[in-house]
């Protein structure tokens, strides 16, 4: 008797979606469009109660894409969620209004598989929507992500790394968890490394949580950051007074909205 094996993934790929279905199918054309295709593709309904969302959402789920659905637990539990089901061993978390080039994954998995120290991997960022331009992220340095996040959100990371720091923290519930879950990825000693050229593009709304912070909630969120990840800190701490008294902060070109 025959027995046919179903081989996992070896990536995967968590959309999670709140209310964005009007750009969810922009998203999704950019991951079917990968040059790499051993991968799964999951979204996570968070709680969406538009009407036009709920439709791409079941359109899609109907075209044979896996959607989860859970209540609105905010960013961080829907990745988590998916990521929770997910079978692949590297994760590309993506936002739903998003979209990622053609042979990012191809290039971001080709690293990791050839060097188990790398946890990260990014490239460079075209920002589209209210403002089109290359955004001019510094290069990557650890005591500088410890004052300034270098590193967005869509980028690929080792889904053992993700268990062993815990996945994403709902505690970050204004914001930042991404910052977050890589500083936790780099307490446990990983590598970063960028791809050059153009692999993520990031639109800009002028409703979008990051702009609606205050300095009040900024300043909150930075302590959450340090009492989060207190080894990090202390362990460069002379390094970090240096850095902003020199005024050498390596901070990521500022989005202006354009009117």
């Amino acid at each position: 008797m025959e027995i046919d094996l179903v081989m996992a993934p070896i990536l995967s790929i968590v959309i999670p979606c709140f209310n964005l279905g009007t750009y969810l199918p922009e998203a999704v054309a950019s991951v079917r469009a990968q040059t790499f295709r051993d991968f799964e593709l999951i979204i996570v309904d968070d709680g969406s109660d538009d009407p036009q969302t709920l439709a791409v959402l079941a359109d899609m789920e109907e075209g044979g894409a896996r959607v989860l659905r859970t209540g609105n637990c905010g960013v961080a539990a829907a990745r988590n969620h998916g990521i929770a089901s997910a079978s692949g061993r590297y994760v590309l978390p993506l936002d739903a209004d998003d979209r990622i080039a053609p042979d990012y994954a191809e290039r971001a998995v080709a690293l990791l598989e050839e060097d188990d120290r790398i946890g990260i991997v990014y490239g460079g960022v075209q920002l589209f929507g209210e403002v089109n331009r290359e955004w001019e992220l510094p290069e990557f340095s650890l005591p500088h992500q410890l004052l300034d996040n270098l590193i967005y959100s869509a980028g690929f990371f080792r889904r053992e790394d993700w268990q062993r720091a815990g996945g994403y923290s709902s505690d970050m519930d204004l914001g930042w968890e991404d910052w977050d879950f890589w500083l936790r990825l780099l307490s446990l000693g990983r590598q970063v490394r960028r791809l050059p050229g153009i692999t993520f593009y990031y639109r800009i709304r002028a409703r979008s949580r990051e702009r609606s912070l205050t300095l009040v909630q900024k300043a909150r969120l930075m302590a959450r950051l340090a009492l989060r990840n207190p080894r990090l800190y202390l362990r460069y701490l002379p390094r970090l007074v240096w850095i902003v008294c020199a005024g050498q902060r390596r901070r990521p070109g500022r989005i202006m909205v354009l009117s």
